[in-house]
């Protein structure tokens, strides 16, 4: 009934609005009536969240009206099957070096050299493989772009993670900046693209993440905005972090500062 329930409590919720501050349908504020429940009307639903520490009940309930729902057809996944090899001293030397990756990142790269590409894993929860990416990062193939393939149907979002035991994460658009930053132990994400689905919301406040640092590419200023609007009410905190590279080029110092609070490229405006 509780479900039932949020949907009532959201039935006056224009798309995209948001609502806080409201008692939880599943707790009901426990002993002090706590209200420390809110929501958003999303196109697939209505993401809900309770921040009451003894509750935290939160998810997607999907539309069932006013939306028209879009039927995926199901496919069958890329599968890679072509050879590949450890990279050689010098290819490794020059990937880390460009981006300043740490040693224990090497286990996890290796080379196509039929398709003269950088193959690198997608994981997901518990470093499980979900596929690759395989991407040009030597210069040989600048104009072309890059290939993903799974090895099945993710039973998880498609995303890259690379967390730790801290309660935030930084959000990046590609694999080679979040192995960056958990090189250096900064928990990490990659959309494998800028778009920041619900499903992967909910799943990310299901891991235990209350805080999201927002640092897609430069060119993608108005898509941070655009998640921050959507997700403020779900997570304690979104902060966007404008750089002027990728997450991948900008130093780690520049990254560290950042995230210390000693650096001012970090925003909170959603203007």
């Amino acid at each position: 009934m509780s479900e039932s329930e949020v949907r009532l409590m959201a039935l006056d919720l224009e798309m995209d609005e948001s609502r806080g501050g409201l008692l939880c349908p599943f707790c009901h504020g426990g002993q002090h009536g706590d209200k420390s429940f809110a929501m958003t009307r999303i196109g697939s639903g209505i993401l809900y969240h309770c921040f009451r520490a003894k509750c935290t009940k939160g998810g997607l309930i999907p539309s069932t009206y006013g939306i028209q729902q879009t039927v995926r057809k199901k496919k069958s996944p890329k599968i890679f099957t072509k050879a590949t090899r450890l990279l050689s001293g010098s290819e490794e030397h020059f990937l880390f070096d460009k981006y300043e990756l740490l040693p224990k990142a090497n286990h996890t790269y290796k080379y196509c050299d039929e398709m003269d590409r950088l193959v690198v894993p997608i994981l997901g929860i518990h470093l499980h493989q979900l596929g690759i990416a395989v991407k040009d990062e030597f210069n040989k193939h600048p104009s072309q772009p890059k290939w993903i393939f799974y090895w099945e149907k993710p039973m998880e979002p498609k995303v890259h993670l690379r967390l730790t035991n801290e309660r935030y994460v930084v959000v990046c658009e590609d694999i080679i900046s979040a192995d960056k930053l958990w090189t250096y132990d900064i928990p990490a994400i990659a959309l494998l693209g800028t778009h920041l689905s619900e499903d992967n919301t909910v799943y990310l406040r299901k891991l235990g993440i209350t805080k999201l640092y927002l640092a897609l590419d430069p060119d993608a200023k108005d898509k941070m905005h655009k998640i921050k609007g959507k997700y403020s009410l779900l997570f304690d905190e979104i902060k966007m972090m404008f750089l002027d590279k990728d997450v991948k080029d900008t130093p780690i110092s520049t990254i560290k500062e950042i995230l210390d609070g000693t650096q001012t490229t970090v925003s909170n405006n959603t203007e």
